[in-house]
């Protein structure tokens, strides 16, 4: 494992994190209209950024041990 594969983690992660939480405003906003798969595609952004974040972090304090 590289030493700055951990920071890519956090960083996809927070982008993901960024994206679930950008898609539903504009779907409150109705700027995006709403349907299934935006919906699915939003919450599993955010699900996928908080396991990425959380795995690019305990990596980290893995590896500065």
């Amino acid at each position: 494992m590289g030493a700055n594969e951990p920071l890519v983690y956090m960083i996809v992660g927070g982008v993901l994190l960024v994206v679930g939480v950008v898609v539903p405003f504009l779907m409150v906003i109705q700027v995006l209209s709403s349907s299934f798969l935006l919906n699915f595609v939003s919450v599993g952004a955010s699900v996928a950024g908080l396991a990425l974040g959380l795995i690019g972090v305990f990596s980290y304090t893995r590896l500065r041990r």
